[in-house]
């Protein structure tokens, strides 16, 4: 089981027991957090996609630590007027490790196509096919003849 969840304007793929790095939250270390936003939930064969979120999906999770990343290096030149400059910028983080990725209201939209393919195959199993109609047989029965019976 996986989901899309969004935080701080960003989109992480997260499973249970896994760690992800999210832009800094307001919260203390060993809090637990609980990402609301999920886009996309998927168990086993089955999807569901939300509209944009999807409706009681939520995730748990726990603040493993604050960090900044690794520095970025932002220079500015210009040729043969004497101007260079050199800016830096280290990015905060949240780590969170992910308790449980809960589907309450989610469980029923991603239940129905199970039970709608389980009713379809019940129904090829059971030899009920729908009879085939021939457009030959409908052009003549409008024309007013009636098809001959089979023997």
């Amino acid at each position: 089981m996986y989901a899309i969840a969004k935080s701080g304007g960003k989109q992480f793929k997260i499973e249970q027991n896994s760690k992800v790095r999210v832009p800094t939250l307001k919260a203390a270390v060993g809090d637990t957090v609980r990402l609301d936003s999920i886009l996309l939930l998927s168990h086993g064969d089955t999807v569901a996609v939300g509209a944009p979120f999807v409706e009681g999906a939520y995730a748990e999770a726990h603040v493993v630590r604050h960090g900044r990343a690794a520095k970025i290096r932002i220079i500015k030149y210009k040729r043969r007027k004497n101007y260079r400059r050199t800016i830096g910028h280290r990015q905060g983080y949240t780590e969170l490790l992910i308790d449980a990725i809960m589907e309450q209201g989610a469980a029923a939209a991603v239940e129905e196509p199970k039970e709608a393919q389980s009713a379809e195959v019940e129904t090829a199993e059971a030899g009920e096919a729908k009879p085939r109609r021939s457009r030959r047989k409908s052009a003549e029965a409008s024309e007013g003849e009636t098809p001959a019976p089979a023997e």
